[in-house]
């Protein structure tokens, strides 16, 4: 088995949340390993192939999240224009698959500065904030309440 759990056993993932790797499953349906990620205290297991890591992430690290956000304010807040609103959801459900904490931080301040977002960008948006503030509040040791305004007064939403 070439499955390797590293850097910390506590994942996020915009589907499930928090989330902690108990194991790897070997062969789980015959084809292939899975990670065992267990989720509400372990009242819920998701079974990740291991080659599908893209589907959630290891925890930043406190400079990590800090150069994410420094990045995002100081880069501006350039506005964005789209042919389309269709092109505009396109755009941001291609970068909702990005799990760099920069991409994430980027993708939050982007789709916060538009009025008229619609059912599914909502969406994005609230999981991926949810998601930033779960991961704010277990890497600085805060609760989720200071971690949701720590990060709305650095990305201005």
């Amino acid at each position: 088995m070439n499955a390797k759990i590293d850097r910390s056993n506590t994942v996020l993932s915009t589907d499930f949340g928090r989330g902690e790797i108990t194991g790897i499953r070997e062969k789980f349906d015959g084809k292939e390993d899975y990670y065992i990620v267990e989720c509400g205290g372990a009242k819920l297991k998701n079974y990740i192939p291991v080659k599908n890591v893209k589907s959630f992430r290891h925890l930043s690290t406190k400079e990590e999240i800090e150069s994410a956000m420094n990045g995002f304010t100081e880069q501006g807040q350039d506005e964005l224009d789209f042919p389309s609103k269709k092109d505009r959801l396109n755009y941001f459900k291609e970068a909702f698959k990005r799990h760099e904490m920069s991409s994430i931080v980027r993708v939050v301040g982007e789709l916060s500065r538009f009025d008229d977002l619609g059912t599914i960008e909502s969406k994005l948006l609230d999981k991926l904030i949810d998601t930033l503030v779960i991961e704010i509040s277990l890497v600085f040791g805060i609760n989720e309440v200071e971690a949701k305004q720590i990060l709305k007064q650095r990305l201005s939403l």
